[in-house]
């Protein structure tokens, strides 16, 4: 699902996965768009900072594409 704001990713997914802790992060796709998921194995082991491997995240966009 992608959503509007990194907020409503956040909300939407503690709602169905209250347990889970989930990172709102922008969608490659779809601009403006938000997903919200795990963070990145790499992130999670210290290796990259969750700053650095998002910072390229949806600034590439293909428009009409959900």
């Amino acid at each position: 699902m992608t959503f509007t704001s990194r907020k409503a990713a956040k909300i939407a997914c503690r709602r169905r996965f209250p347990n889970e802790k989930l990172n709102g992060y922008p969608c490659p796709v779809v601009e403006n768009g938000w997903h919200a998921g795990h963070l990145a194995p790499a992130v999670r082991a210290g290796a990259v900072s969750r700053g650095d491997w998002y910072k390229d995240r949806g600034k590439t966009t293909t428009k009409g594409i959900a």
